[in-house]
């Protein structure tokens, strides 16, 4: 059996793996919501709908199955996608006003 100190050190050491990918999944997101806006702006000057449910259902399609590939649960997945997407309206939406 480990000891107190030997775990703590091992929690410890994964949790700085976990703060890394956090970090990560962070600029990946800045970098998403960045790319939403340029998007947005061109579907503004267009005339379109900030809402593309076909777009959304495509993305949430590759990200279940990206899930399943990688081990992750492709419902979380889904809905963490789905929350994206929120967002993602969101920030089209201000760009209207």
């Amino acid at each position: 059996m480990a000891t107190a100190t030997g775990f703590e050190a091992r929690v410890g050491e994964i949790r700085k793996q976990i703060d890394k990918v956090d970090a990560a999944v962070v600029r990946l997101l800045a970098r998403r919501f960045t790319l939403i806006r340029k998007v947005g702006a061109l579907k503004k000057a267009a005339g379109r709908p900030p809402a593309d449910q076909k777009r959304e259902a495509a993305v949430l399609s590759r990200a279940r199955a990206a899930a399943k590939t990688a081990g992750a649960p492709p419902d979380a997945v889904a809905r963490i996608f789905s929350s994206i997407f929120a967002e993602a309206r969101k920030i089209e939406n201000r760009l209207e006003k």
